[in-house]
């Protein structure tokens, strides 16, 4: 049991540090679609935006 928790909290670890390396990711790409007026980065950014809200919901349904 304590070995299958383990287990569980390492894989709920990596989703958690993918979703705020994509979370950093769109912020950078944010700055930048601002600082110089670029749309298709905008856009780019609104893209990943489902990913990352797709991510938190399975963490927070695991995580419960």
């Amino acid at each position: 049991m304590e070995r299958h928790f383990k287990l569980e909290l390492d894989e709920l670890k990596q989703q958690l540090l993918w979703m705020g390396g994509l979370a950093e990711r769109s912020v950078h790409q944010a700055m930048r679609a601002v600082l110089e007026c670029d749309e298709k980065a905008a856009q780019d950014v609104f893209s990943n935006e489902d990913a990352i809200n797709k991510l938190q919901i399975e963490i927070d349904e695991r995580v419960v």
